[in-house]
């Protein structure tokens, strides 16, 4: 009696420890794959931004040289209207 007892003790223990370890396996093994995705997608974010801000600059650019044209055009028409005048 106490043999059967005694081998379904051991048999509980080998059961819950498998089941830990490979719980532990599983968590491991997923932390791994998602951290390895995070870094990807950081890594994207950064290359996303740094095109965003050199389109931004290219942007401001031309904004400022769209406005020294209107400017000079407007300096321009005032000029030719008090020649008009």
């Amino acid at each position: 009696m106490e043999e059967k007892k005694t081998k379904k003790k051991v048999d509980m223990v080998t059961v819950i420890s498998v089941i830990l370890v490979t719980t532990i396996i599983c968590l491991f093994n997923s932390w791994l794959y998602y951290n390895k995705r995070i870094e990807n997608i950081k890594k994207n974010n950064e290359v996303k931004s740094r095109v965003l801000k050199t389109t931004i600059e290219q942007l401001n650019k031309k904004n400022q040289d769209l406005q020294l044209t209107l400017d000079k055009l407007n300096a321009d028409v005032q000029k030719a209207l008090e020649e008009n005048q």
